[in-house]
């Protein structure tokens, strides 16, 4: 028995119509769960991979594909970082002192370079280029006035286990799922001691 061509071509045609309003609805559907998944993680930016493709666009996925979105959170949590160590800084009373340095700034490296002086009180959009950093990027917190070292050693009557080390421990309690969080000594050029760091890395 001969076959219906134009049977034929209409059952293609149904099921290329019935396969493109799938993929339509995958779409929405993929993009109201990420809308959803946005506002309660609320996180920095993501990355994300359609059908193991990384960064393509949702509407690029198959009927019944694979979608997977990963949410990025280093710009709050070197916020956070910078919060707690300004925190946990001891304030000293000395008319004299220049504490003040030391508790408000710090110096960040990323993977051993220099970027910036930064300190408490600056936004999750002022480290948004965070986000353009491979997985793995290392963060530096350090600080170079020549007492940190002393005040990491209990120096301080207000910080008597430490500056950076109790730090790291909130911080890492905080995000340990995200980032590698760990209390580092460095030596910058010149310097005769080292000096106590938070090293950030994410996962």
């Amino acid at each position: 028995m001969a076959r219906d061509s134009v049977f034929d071509r209409q059952v293609f045609l149904m099921l290329r119509g019935a396969e493109q309003e799938v993929k339509r609805l995958f779409v929405q559907h993929i993009h109201q769960e990420l809308d959803r998944a946005r506002a309660e993680a609320r996180p920095a930016g993501w990355d994300q991979w359609i059908d193991g493709k990384e960064g393509a666009p949702i509407e690029s996925v198959a009927p019944f594909g694979v979608a997977v979105f990963e949410f990025r959170y280093m710009p709050e949590i070197i916020c956070f970082a910078l919060d707690i160590l300004f925190a946990n800084s001891p304030i000293d009373m000395h008319p004299r002192a220049d504490n003040i340095v030391f508790r408000e700034f710090r110096q960040l490296f990323v993977d051993g370079v220099f970027r910036d002086d930064v300190s408490d009180g600056m936004e999750p959009s002022d480290f948004r280029w965070t986000l353009d950093m491979p997985k793995g990027t290392e963060y530096l917190l350090t600080d170079d006035e020549p007492y940190a070292g002393k005040l990491e050693r209990g120096f301080s009557d207000q910080a008597p286990n430490g500056v950076y080390k109790v730090s790291c421990d909130t911080v890492r309690r905080r995000y340990g799922n995200l980032v590698q969080v760990q209390l580092q000594w460095v030596r910058s050029e010149g310097a005769k001691r080292g000096a106590p760091a938070m090293m950030i890395r994410e996962l």
